[in-house]
């Protein structure tokens, strides 16, 4: 049995690592805000670097939490295999995203840049929680039928965050360039399919296995579920202010051409429903009584 001082310690442990992750998270939200504001420019690259940086953190503090850290590492072995394999497989045969390449420079191993490999990772990782959030009566309990509709749900959650900004990310900014444009100004149906299709196995995995790995007694408590909720509603914030400065003219895909900023007005409305209403019945569902308010 452990010591009442050990399990005391433990839980005040976690508690501060708790407010800890909450103030990650609004630092993150400081430079988060900024690289939208800056754009395109040096300085907006650098700081938006740095707050994926800052969320790759708070998965890591939030994670063990509820996993402990051998499996928040298993959560992050099987994202990064899964998105690296996928990424791979879709850039020399075509699946399950469609034919592209990346145009970034930079590292990469077989094509597959460093920050393509790890998006599913990091956001996945509050897909995955604020699925968990809206679905489950006591999030931290994921058992019975739920652990194979809770990973459905999050794979559809991650795929809306990918919806507003790949055509910024393909057509404006040329990140990346499909063999074969789509009807999503430019981005292919097969491009949100695969999102799904990845963070479905991700999820899929880490929930038959995530019985095996125990966290803090926190991760119960009404806080530590909705900061990722919180995070989610604010990837929205980018959006408005880069369509406040969307450049004019014409963006050019080949034989296609669109209006740059119908393109950006769309990612701004695309955000309302994939981040900001996600998020927002994620807050609203953790109103229920049965969490600890802590």
């Amino acid at each position: 049995m452990e010591h009442p001082n050990m399990a005391s310690k433990k839980s005040t442990g976690g508690a501060l690592q708790l407010r800890i992750c909450w103030g990650l998270a609004a630092l993150w939200l400081t430079i988060y805000v900024g690289s939208s504001i800056l754009g395109e420019s040096a300085l907006g690259g650098m700081l938006w670097g740095i707050s994926f940086l800052l969320l790759f953190a708070i998965l890591l503090c939030h994670g063990s939490l509820l996993y402990g850290w051998r499996g928040v590492g298993a959560y992050l072995a099987i994202a990064l295999a899964a998105g690296f394999t996928f990424e791979a497989s879709s850039i020399a045969t075509g699946f399950p995203f469609g034919y592209y390449v990346h145009n970034v420079p930079g590292p990469s191993l077989f094509g597959v840049t460093i920050m393509a490999a790890t998006i599913y990772a990091v956001v996945g990782w509050y897909a995955w929680i604020v699925a968990r959030s809206i679905l489950l009566d006591r999030p931290d309990r994921n058992r019975g039928s739920a652990r194979f509709t809770t990973p459905v749900i999050a794979a559809f959650i991650l795929a809306g965050f990918d919806y507003p900004f790949d055509p910024i990310g393909s057509t404006i900014r040329g990140m990346w360039t499909f063999a074969y444009p789509g009807g999503q100004f430019g981005v292919p149906l097969s491009n949100f399919l695969g999102w799904i299709f990845t963070g479905w196995i991700i999820f899929q995995a880490l929930a038959l296995i995530e019985h095996r790995f125990h966290g803090a007694s926190i991760s119960a408590s009404r806080n530590y579920w909705l900061l990722p909720c919180l995070i989610w509603m604010a990837m929205a914030l980018q959006y408005p202010l880069l369509w406040g400065n969307a450049p004019s003219g014409i963006t050019k895909l080949g034989s296609r051409s669109f209006v740059t900023a119908d393109i950006y007005e769309a990612a701004l409305i695309g955000s309302l429903f994939t981040l900001l209403l996600v998020g927002m019945i994620g807050v609203a569902r953790l109103c229920r009584p049965s969490l600890q308010p802590i």
